[in-house]
């Protein structure tokens, strides 16, 4: 999940890309951040000890109206702030997570965190 702060229209540029008040962003956001997604994914998958675990990217837009339907962003999915509990909590995306499987995806990113230097320096603080 990435939370954006931007104002005015989101809406898909037709090639998997978003536009900001009818206008090219200044850099592929969604390309980039599926990119960094499946980097991440691929660390929890390793250290939670199994594959097949489902990422989802999710652009959050605190301040923007956003047009951009499912599917019409690429991977990335993209609503309102007000949208995101009706979507964590009362969307069926398939097959959930058992507990075990929770606890290991949990201690997962833990680990992971705790191994970027930039993360533990700042936790210190």
């Amino acid at each position: 999940m990435d939370a954006k702060n931007w104002r005015g229209i989101v809406a898909p540029d037709g090639k998997g890309e978003l536009l900001l008040n009818s206008k090219p962003t200044d850099k592929s956001y969604a390309k980039q951040f599926v990119g960094r997604m499946m980097k991440i994914k691929e660390k929890i998958e390793t250290l939670a000890g199994g594959n097949g675990i489902y990422f989802q990217a999710l652009f959050v837009f605190s301040s923007a109206r956003v047009e951009a339907n499912w599917g019409k962003t690429g991977n990335v999915h993209c609503l309102r702030e007000d949208q995101l509990w009706d979507y964590i909590v009362d969307k069926n995306f398939g097959t959930k997570l058992k507990p075990e499987q929770v606890q290991n995806v949990a201690r997962a990113f833990a680990q992971l965190a705790h191994m970027e230097v930039d993360f533990t320096e700042k936790a210190k603080v």
